[in-house]
């Protein structure tokens, strides 16, 4: 049932009805009285009856307002009770925190759910000090609660946090106010925003996760960029180091500088493919590969990375351990694992590489299935707590967020391993360093994959060959060795002009190198331009990064840098390769 609350001055109270009585009983009164003793009575008798009519009229009208007066206490008293029921249901929801506090600062009282929600019991509360439940950062907002206690008899909402029984902190939403009793007491309520925190939280999360991707992307493109300018850059230096080491072939110690020069160039040529991997531009290229030899490559890479009080174990198989997977994305497997141990030992510590377990039989098992090739990376560093170990390969997790660290390391380790048909676990305690197990399914050599013997270069081509590239070195450097072998070369530095001289030559055109990203027009478009005339012509495309690019069926594309021992032998094949070829009657039309 609906209980209706009145107030004293509204048209439904008793007080009002009781008050319009009053008034319309003194106006009858008033004038009916004055009509019947002038009618009825006779002028001897009239002061005696003014009197006694005054005399009625003084005890009706006390009546009635004796009856207001209770009307309204009666009516006070009531709406007292209600909100107090109010009040005790509240405090006995669940929904809000209520303590009373008493002049001294100590509580007098709790309900249940402000002592759920500390973690406390009904009688530890009972005479605490109220201030042990506030942190001591709050201290400065106390001189200005009181003076709003005193000015208006309550405070506003505010946001703090109560220190809970186990000592951690609870962000409530809460105020006091003063009661109107004799004793001075106060009553404070709280309500619990917990959840409300986390997910503000979580959203300020999403958002700082998202800026991290717009970080990540922005030097992925940075990444890729400045891999595109390197391996031009290199190309050149492991073209004129091959034409230097051809020139001098008989100085065997200047021979020997030379083929430094280019496993160097070689070297950087691996690493401009692992950060273009970075910068996803690089395709995925799986490959059977023996991960004795690759974590020999890695060695030399990794000792650099790791603080000098760190020492780096590197232990081998002794058998040949074949497995599936793209060797830059395993190398940045094994940079991460190995960037995230060095941080996980600031004083030093040992760093060890194992690959390979130790069964006798490791082709097999007991149950007849071929053994797992494993990987384990161990260091001495602090440990990872049981608490975070679940969360550790989530992206954006990161327990570095002092350092700068992304979050991303493991989660690009779990996803390479993952997508490479692998396994990934640890084995952590804190103090006491962490193992990672890499688990990869193990394949045999496959002759197909192997890699075949190279073919040397001819001596000499016939032909003419129409080059667009459009960085002046790199260009100047293939010309001299495409002249070199006997070919006929029409440079150009750009798509445009590829074009113009193909549409000015008289002769046919064998061969377009061209760059594919150029100033002004690229090598695609250039190409399709110069095809509806020449249908015919083949096509050789070069690029620093093969980002979305997919060349036209029997067009050859080759990835910077590249070598001149594998551009001769790639023009080598494109001439002697009838694929395409162009018209005779075509060709009779150009001469026209």
């Amino acid at each position: 049932m609906r209980t209706e609350i009145t107030y004293p001055l509204s048209r439904r109270s008793a007080a009002t009805r009781l008050a319009l009585g009053f008034v319309v009983w003194s106006t009858i009164w008033v004038i009916t009285s004055d009509y019947l003793v002038n009618l009825l009575i006779s002028p001897k008798k009239f002061w005696s009856l003014q009197t006694e009519k005054g005399l009625i009229y003084i005890a009706v009208s006390g009546l009635l307002l004796w009856l207001s007066v209770r009307a309204i206490e009666l009516e006070e008293k009531r709406r007292r009770v209600l909100n107090e029921s109010k009040l005790q249901r509240l405090k006995e929801s669940g929904l809000i925190g209520v303590a009373g506090l008493t002049p001294s600062g100590r509580l007098d009282y709790v309900n249940e759910t402000f002592a759920q929600m500390l973690g406390y019991s009904y009688h530890e509360l009972i005479g605490m000090e109220a201030s042990k439940l506030v942190p001591s950062s709050y201290d400065h907002l106390k001189e200005q609660i009181e003076i709003q206690l005193h000015e208006f008899g309550r405070t506003p909402l505010l946001e703090l946090e109560l220190i809970r029984k186990d000592g951690s902190r609870m962000p409530t939403l809460g105020g006091r106010a003063k009661l109107a009793d004799a004793n001075g007491g106060e009553i404070c309520y709280f309500v619990d925003i917990t959840r409300l925190r986390r997910s503000e939280k979580e959203r300020q999360q999403l958002h700082e996760q998202l800026l991290q991707s717009e970080k990540i992307n922005a030097v992925g493109q940075l990444a890729g960029s400045i891999a595109h300018d390197f391996n031009n850059e290199l190309a050149i230096i492991m073209g004129y180091a091959s034409l230097l080491k051809e020139r001098l072939s008989q100085d065997e110690v200047a021979c020997n500088d030379t083929n430094l020069i280019l496993k160097s160039a070689e070297r950087a040529r691996k690493l401009i493919r692992q950060l273009l991997t970075f910068s996803r531009r690089q395709k995925q290229h799986i490959e059977v590969v023996d991960l004795n030899h690759a974590l020999r490559e890695l060695d030399s890479m990794l000792r650099p990375l790791l603080n000098k009080n760190i020492e780096l174990r590197l232990h081998l198989s002794d058998e040949e351990e074949f497995v599936e997977i793209d060797p830059s994305q395993f190398h940045q497997v094994i940079i991460n694992l190995a960037v995230n141990a060095r941080d996980a030992m600031p004083n030093g510590g040992v760093l060890a590489i194992e690959l390979g377990d130790s069964p006798v039989n490791r082709d097999l098992n007991e149950s007849g299935t071929v053994q797992p090739v494993i990987v384990k990376i161990t260091d001495t560093g602090i440990g990872i707590p049981d608490s975070i170990q679940p969360r550790i390969f989530e992206p954006f997790f990161t327990t570095k967020e002092q350092s700068g660290g992304s979050g991303l390391g493991l989660a690009v380790v779990h996803g390479i391993v993952k997508q490479s048909n692998g396994e990934i676990s640890l084995m952590s305690k804190p103090g006491q360093g962490t193992c990672f197990v890499l688990k990869f399914p193990r394949v045999k050599r496959r002759r197909s994959q192997e890699m075949p013997a190279l073919t040397l270069s001819p001596c000499s081509l016939s032909g003419t060959v129409l080059l667009a590239e459009d960085l002046d070195d790199l260009r100047e450097m293939m010309v001299h060795i495409l002249t070199q072998k006997g070919l006929q070369v029409f440079a150009a530095s750009d798509g445009i002009n590829a074009v113009r001289i193909a549409n000015e030559t008289q002769g046919s055109i064998d061969l377009i190198i061209a760059d594919v990203a150029m100033p002004r027009m690229n090598g695609p478009d250039a190409v399709r331009r110069i095809r509806e005339l020449r249908p015919g012509v083949k096509v050789m495309y070069l690029s620093g990064y093969a980002e979305s690019f997919m060349p036209e069926e029997g067009d050859l594309l080759m990835t910077k840098p590249v070598t001149p021992e594998a551009l001769v032998q790639a023009i080598h094949n494109c001439l002697t390769n009838d694929m395409r070829s162009e018209k005779p009657a075509q060709n009779r039309h150009f001469a026209a």
